[in-house]
């Protein structure tokens, strides 16, 4: 247990590293409850940075 709490430290950072970050403004707003093709897609590990059309 320990080894593998050892290990999951030692690679924690590397794979944080390797992630992509996607920044994302939206120019018009939509309506929430609506049907819409995605705006954007992302793959599993990608961070996404978003901001709002209401605020900051």
């Amino acid at each position: 247990m320990i080894r593998a709490c050892v290990l999951l430290a030692i690679l924690s950072p590397a794979a944080l590293a390797a992630q992509d970050t996607v920044r994302f403004t939206p120019k018009v707003a939509q309506p929430t409850y609506a049907v819409r093709q995605p705006v954007l897609r992302v793959r599993p590990g990608t961070v996404l940075v978003s901001r709002t059309n209401f605020g900051p």
